[in-house]
């Protein structure tokens, strides 16, 4: 299941023209990017649910095909939170386990040892967490030293270990039936429902910490380093839907113009003369470089004009969007 419905809100203008899920990384809109992933380590049917320019969703990723999983979509007229939408896609896919992953994330979660930790702990569900400096501002994860969530943000279960230090919850989990089931219908959290109520009972919820890669992109600072993590080459994600660098043979690039590396051209894009492109730069597909324009660490989306020059910004069709260099303490470290 992948959770695609939300308002974006804190990405400004950039939500307001797509869904997150919709937002291009590495010129890949996210969604693909999560598909991709699922396809990777064996999946091969998702539901994906609808509501803010669901649309533009439902038009890129079509029956999924293409993207190697069959899909099918659950549209929320009133948007339903994790709990709700879940619930509402759960009633599309037959009764069994499940992994469901935030249509806003790239990482290089192992998917195959996570369902296999899940199956091997018996557990109703498993999150995948990951070690965070403010993890108690997000809402800590608490495991103790069997590996069993013992509390989740302000909410707690019964405990006999220790428990050790707080970990973030990346929004990806793998889930049975059973916590299906104790979702009220109806828009809600599924934190604050149905894993609240198992871990009151002492349920089997259980953790996966991962070491590796995971970013989000919920914030246009976030977004922008996001792409250029990627293109920095810090990471190969398993199931990436498209290239990480380099220059499409359809992209146009006039004599006197000049690419620093790393750069990542789209097809159809034409940086003029006297441009220089780059380093860490993703030009969408058809997007222009007008003349003598510097970029550097930027992100241009699919047919945007970039008529001047530019550091640390996403330029999309309508406008441009700069990005602040100051570090965000909430960002992913990895």
């Amino acid at each position: 299941m992948i959770l695609a419905a939300g308002l974006g809100t804190r990405l400004g203008g950039l939500g307001q023209e797509r869904p997150k899920a919709m937002l291009p990384v590495c010129n890949q809109p996210l969604v693909s990017w999560a598909l991709g992933w699922a396809a990777h380590h064996g999946l091969r049917r998702a539901a994906v649910n609808l509501h803010h320019h669901g649309e533009q969703i439902r038009t890129w990723v079509s029956d999924g095909r293409h993207l190697g999983v069959e899909v099918v979509y659950s549209e929320e007229p009133e948007l339903l939170g994790t709990g709700g939408g879940i619930k509402a896609m759960a009633a599309l896919l037959a009764p069994c386990t499940t992994v469901v992953v935030n249509g806003k994330v790239v990482s290089d979660i192992d998917l195959s040892r996570v369902v296999a930790h899940h199956r091997r702990h018996r557990s109703v569900a498993t999150l995948v967490v990951v070690q965070h400096a403010h993890a108690d501002a997000w809402g800590a994860v608490r495991i103790d030293e069997r590996g069993r969530v013992v509390r989740i943000a302000e909410i707690e279960g019964p405990s006999v270990g220790t428990i050790g230090p707080g970990h973030l919850f990346t929004g990806i989990h793998v889930i049975e039936p059973e916590l299906v089931q104790v979702i009220p219908q109806g828009p809600c959290c599924v934190i604050r429902t149905a894993y609240a109520e198992l871990l009151a009972c002492g349920a089997p919820i259980h953790a996966f910490v991962h070491s590796g890669y995971f970013y989000e992109h919920s914030t246009p600072q976030r977004y922008l380093q996001g792409n250029l993590n990627l293109l920095d080459g810090r990471v190969d994600p398993p199931g990436r839907p498209g290239p990480l660098r380099g220059v499409s043979p359809e992209a146009v690039i006039h004599k006197g113009a000049r690419l620093v590396d790393p750069v990542l051209v789209a097809s159809g894009a034409v940086v003029r003369d006297g441009a220089v492109v780059g380093p860490r730069v993703a030009l969408g597909e058809g997007a222009t470089v007008a003349p003598g324009v510097t970029l550097t660490d930027a992100v241009v989306w699919a047919r945007a004009v970039v008529s001047s020059s530019a550091a640390r910004a996403i330029i999309t069709p309508t406008g441009r969007v700069p990005v602040s260099p100051t570090v965000d303490p909430m960002a992913f470290p990895r």
